[in-house]
């Protein structure tokens, strides 16, 4: 902090290492004589920094050249303007009216080239009609090989092939801008703020290089920045791996202190992450002044911005929201312009992703109510996912951390217990990550079994209670695998319940190495098309013309549109013999056909699945037996998880789980 700024968040350009589409950072129209500084990372929501934070008053700091006239907007409309010295790089000190209570949602700032009388009105800041991004065809040719696809980027979408050719176009022509907002903090209480990030990593030392060199370039070697002093990073090194890269070694020595590793036993994610955070609490005991613990994953693409912005808002957080988890958005890191979810909701337990899919490099969808609009009251349905969140050790203590639940809802069922004290998402914290949804890991059919009817004992007094729901938490997983012929993950849904009834003695006694071997062993098995059996010769014509023409948009879409459930037992006549799929189409409306070809559009490897109406029968009898036995040991099983939970989110029980 520079004369009492504090840095709020900095205006952003497209950056080769972090997202080149310039869409997301702002908008230009057809002459380049306007900018408009109006993208996802540079807009200012105003209506948010107001309810949680006590800040009282806005500046722009912006060092720029050739521009003649820069002016203050409030969604679309003009609030005020500042004439520019066009031939002299020059820096500019702009207060906004941030006191004003009539501008609401947005603030942001359009700079002027020359004289523009209707400056900004001739585009649409990334919808269809602007001239800057002309509209790409909406999916991939299917007539383009997967092979080619593959190269495109992962089988990026059209239109993210599109964006990225402009951006590369438009790389030198980047502006020359260096601005962020700032507040003037005279007259605003500062709270003390040390924030740990630790990130959890399994032999992924090029994701983790990447990521540790983004946060020394723009975190910590940026002598401007307030938060380079009062931020550190944990790596927890799950497969005690990371001493023998000898490359990642110089770079964590290079950030001479800020970064430290620590070798932690296998115990999936959920025990990675723990273990940094019984690491950070240790660090305070010893008197580090530690405040905060952010939980990161190795795998995503970090934008540096996000622990500024999260810096800033927990030095002025109010008083109602001091306890307050700050999560961020996760966009795809194949399409970056994608959203796939900004605080999921739950709903009976399970995920809903409100607004995924969503373009943001489109003005209206970045500063629409679900990015822009603070919670009214404390939504206790909402979480973050460990892709980035960060708590306050007022949540993160010696008796209060995460349950071993190895991997998947350890993130859902420790958001939702610390829910009460409210979820905070801002514009621009956020990472990119892999798309979610392509596969179905076989891993999933017993982890997210398991661990989504732990997480019910444990905190739903409806979980267990009543035939009908109990005939449901049998059913669903079940019915999910089975509509797809898989029936190994049936077994692997089995073995699911049976160790749930086990009680948390056996999640806590067991190694969770061993249970994940066992999962490893029972699972269905995807395929190169030209090792997969059981397929005639005409069929696998058929499945390779499939594989040509999939993309992974085509994909993608028919997840963010939603799966139908409803099966359609006309299938089993006679007549449906063979159907091809991809991994994310809903087998619901195609049960019953004789033989399915599951295809995944990443790889091109197949499943080929049978209907076999003695493992159907069979199903159909492990749902009801599993569905008397819930109803009738429902209650004894809350009560053991509600009794063990205790001891299981304990230090001392984590410190001897981990050794």
């Amino acid at each position: 902090m520079q004369n009492g700024r504090l840095r709020l968040q900095s205006i952003l350009l497209p950056r080769a290492e972090i997202c080149e589409v310039e869409e997301l950072y702002f908008h230009r129209n057809a002459d380049d004589s306007v900018l408009d500084l109006d993208g996802f990372f540079n807009l200012f929501s105003v209506d948010k920094w107001r309810k949680y934070t006590a800040i009282d008053n806005l500046h722009l700091s912006i060092v720029c050249q050739g521009f003649s006239e820069l002016r203050i907007m409030n969604e679309r409309n003009v609030v005020s303007s500042v004439s520019l010295e066009a031939d002299t790089y020059k820096e500019y000190d702009i207060e906004f009216p941030y006191n004003n209570e009539d501008l609401k949602r947005v603030l942001w700032f359009r700079l002027i080239k020359g004289n523009a009388e209707d400056a900004g009105s001739s585009f649409s800041h990334g919808e269809a009609s602007q001239q800057a991004t002309p509209e790409a065809p909406a999916q991939i040719s299917s007539q383009q090989p997967a092979s080619q696809i593959a190269q495109a980027d992962g089988f990026a979408c059209a239109r993210s092939q599109a964006l990225a050719e402009v951006g590369d176009k438009a790389a030198s022509n980047i502006p020359d801008i260096k601005a962020y907002f700032y507040t003037d903090t005279t007259n605003v209480k500062l709270r003390p703020v040390d924030i740990a990030a630790d990130i959890c990593t399994f032999r992924r030392e090029q994701y983790v290089y990447r990521n540790i060199k983004q946060l020394k370039d723009s975190i910590f070697d940026d002598e401007e920045l307030e938060v380079r002093e009062h931020f550190q990073v944990y790596i927890v090194d799950n497969g005690q791996s990371i001493g023998a890269d000898a490359k990642l070694s110089e770079l964590i020595a290079s950030c001479k202190g800020k970064v430290t590793v620590f070798p932690n036993k296998n115990a999936g994610g959920t025990g990675g992450f723990t273990r940094g955070m019984i690491e950070a609490i240790k660090a305070k005991d010893r008197g580090e002044e530690l405040s905060h613990i952010l939980l990161m994953d190795d795998d995503a693409v970090n934008e540096p911005d996000a622990i500024v912005r999260t810096y800033a808002l927990l030095r002025t957080v109010r008083d109602e929201w001091k306890d307050a988890a700050i999560g961020g958005a996760i966009l795809r890191e194949d399409s970056k312009h994608i959203l796939q979810e900004n605080g999921p909701i739950l709903s009976d337990w399970r995920v809903v992703f409100p607004t995924v899919g969503n373009d943001l490099s489109r003005y209206k969808n970045a500063a629409s109510d679900y990015i822009t609009k603070p919670d009214e009251t404390i939504n206790r349905s909402r979480y973050s996912a460990w892709c980035f969140c960060c708590f306050p050790f007022s949540t993160v203590r010696k008796d209060n951390l995460p349950i071993p639940l190895f991997l998947h809802y350890d993130d859902i069922e420790y958001g939702i217990r610390n829910s009460g004290h409210g979820l905070i998402l801002l514009n621009g914290i956020c990472v990119w990550h892999n798309p979610f949804g392509l596969t179905l890991a076989s891993t999933n059919a017993y982890y997210d079994t398991r661990n989504r009817l732990i997480s019910k004992a444990l905190h739903d007094k409806n979980a267990f209670k009543g035939l009908i729901n109990c005939f449901k938490e049998a059913s669903v997983p079940v019915f999910l695998y089975l509509a797809r012929y898989r029936y190994e993950d049936i077994e692997l849904v089995k073995l699911a319940f049976d160790d749930l009834l086990k009680g948390p003695r056996f999640i806590a006694e067991t190694d969770p190495k061993l249970i994940l071997d066992t999962v490893g062993k029972t699972k269905t098995k995807f395929l190169p098309l030209n090792e997969a059996k059981g397929l005639t010769k005409a069929e696998r014509a058929q499945v390779q013309q499939y594989i040509e023409g999939i993309s992974k948009e085509q994909v993608l879409d028919s997840i963010y549109k939603g799966r139908s459930k409803r099966v359609y037992f006309k299938n089993l006549l006679p007549s449906k013999r063979f159907k091809i799929l991809s991994t994310s189409d809903s087998p619901y409306n195609y049960f019953g056909y004789k033989k399915e070809v599951y295809v995944e559009p990443h790889s091109g490897h197949i499943f080929v699945g049978r209907l076999k109406l003695g493992e159907l029968f069979k199903a159909l009898l492990m749902v009801l037996r599993y569905t008397f036995i819930f109803q009738s040991k429902g209650k004894k099983l809350k009560a053991e998880y509600k009794k063990g939970f205790k001891r299981l989110s304990s230090q001392e029980f984590w410190e001897e789980y981990l050794r």
